[in-house]
């Protein structure tokens, strides 16, 4: 008893650390299923949000990084239970694409990868990320197009809009 109790004090002090991190994020390894088609787990940045979309009382956002080229997705007003992800293509998207392509138009270069699903736990709830994929590819010289979803709890799975990154 006395040792769970300390676990979830450190628990809470760790969230209450992350939650209250400014705007260079470091983004932490997440111990879940999902996270092989994930490009990273640990890349400081400044993000960036690019839209962001309501969704049962949760707001979801697809984070982008301004020099490290990495995106992400957080979940404010998350419940437990629910599950979160980030799709980005498995092959750059042609400039010939718009800025925000459909997803026939990813799926017609190749498809796309999914990096987890995450799942909120009471510990969660706010604030929660994802891992991370590369949304451009210097060496390469590849734009990747991602997208935030979710799952909420008992409920059917939504995601946003594509979106390149091309600046």
């Amino acid at each position: 008893m006395m040792k769970s109790m300390k676990t979830r004090r450190l628990v809470l002090s760790m969230a209450a650390v992350i939650a209250g991190a400014a705007t260079v994020v470091l983004v932490p390894a997440q111990a879940q299923a999902g996270t092989a088609d994930c490009d990273a787990y640990l890349r400081p940045d400044v993000y960036k949000q690019v839209y962001s979309l309501s969704v049962s009382g949760r707001t979801v956002k697809l984070m982008n990084g301004a020099a490290l080229n990495f995106s992400y997705t957080n979940v404010d007003g998350g419940q437990s239970g629910d599950l979160v992800w980030i799709d980005r293509s498995r092959n750059g998207i042609p400039n010939s694409l718009p800025k925000y392509p459909s997803t026939a138009q990813v799926n017609g270069e190749g498809g796309w990868k999914q990096c987890g699903p995450f799942k909120i736990e009471w510990w969660t709830t706010d604030g929660r990320i994802t891992d991370l994929v590369m949304n451009w590819n210097t060496t390469q010289q590849r734009h990747y197009a991602t997208r935030a979803c979710i799952r909420p709890n008992g409920g059917g799975v939504t995601c946003g809009s594509w979106y390149v990154d091309r600046t």
